[in-house]
């Protein structure tokens, strides 16, 4: 599960493809795999990045508040 550093937490994400970056976000309540269907179909043309909002999916959750 590839993962970031991005200040205190880490951010997990995906990324597939060549080409112009295409970055995916998903909305409260979903994980990066709100795009499994969309990702494949955009990688074949472009590197496409989706990665988990912190607290969601693979993303650890923040300590106090945003």
């Amino acid at each position: 599960m590839p993962r970031v550093r991005v200040n205190d937490i880490e951010v997990h994400y995906e990324e597939a493809g060549e080409g112009s970056a295409v970055v995916l976000v998903h909305g409260l309540g979903n994980d990066l795999h709100l795009w499994d269907a969309l990702a494949p179909e955009l990688a074949r043309r472009h590197r496409v990045v989706r990665y988990d909002v912190r607290g969601f999916g693979g993303s650890d959750k923040p300590a106090g508040p945003y």
